[in-house]
């Protein structure tokens, strides 16, 4: 047995010497070793970078009031126009009360406005001015929808008794070209 082991130990040997000799030839002559690579820190990366300085900014008011001083005086003035245009307009407010009403006989209490259940929406601010700044086009309209209750009281015609009800006005104010002065009112009733 120990014949036949040596035959291949003796070729194992051989072929270990030629891969090591084929190793060695293929070695380059001399190992270089690379310089380490410096990369820069985050804050030398900062130091480059070129931030151009923000123009300054002009002195102004509060901005944030502009709209709201329009609307509030928008609102004021839209519903001073509409409480002026029903006081005018009373007699049609009257006669769609009598006439919607069944065995409607006469007012005990004349429609009169609760004011605390008035609701006003802008629907269209329209231009606007305040301090140095404009708000809008000059030519825009406002548009002012104003919904008030007019609590009133009646007598029945069969019964003769009292009843208390409310009547629903809707103003549509529209000022022309943001014109005070140049106002277009519309009422609608409602029971």
């Amino acid at each position: 047995m120990q014949a036949k082991n040596g035959s291949i130990i003796v070729t194992v040997i051989i072929c270990a010497v030629l891969l090591g000799g084929f190793v060695y030839m293929t070695q380059p002559d001399e190992v270089v070793i690379p310089e380490p690579v410096a990369f820069p820190t985050a804050a030398e990366i900062a130091a480059l970078i070129v931030v151009p300085a923000a123009p300054a900014a002009p002195e102004i008011q509060d901005f944030g009031v502009i709209p709201g001083t329009c609307r509030s005086t928008l609102k004021d003035i839209a519903e001073i126009d509409a409480i002026a245009e029903v006081n005018d307009e009373m007699d049609d407010l009257k006669d769609f009360i009598e006439d919607t009403i069944a065995n409607f006989d006469e007012f005990v209490i004349s429609p009169i406005l609760d004011d605390s259940e008035t609701d006003i929406t802008i629907d269209e601010l329209g231009y606007c001015e305040y301090w140095n700044y404009e708000i809008g086009d000059e030519e825009d309209n406002k548009e002012v929808i104003i919904i008030m209750e007019y609590d009133f009281s009646y007598e029945n015609t069969f019964t003769g008794k009292e009843h208390k009800d409310t009547i629903y006005v809707t103003a549509i104010v529209e000022y022309d070209e943001g014109n005070f002065n140049d106002k277009d009112i519309e009422l609608t009733y409602s029971l």
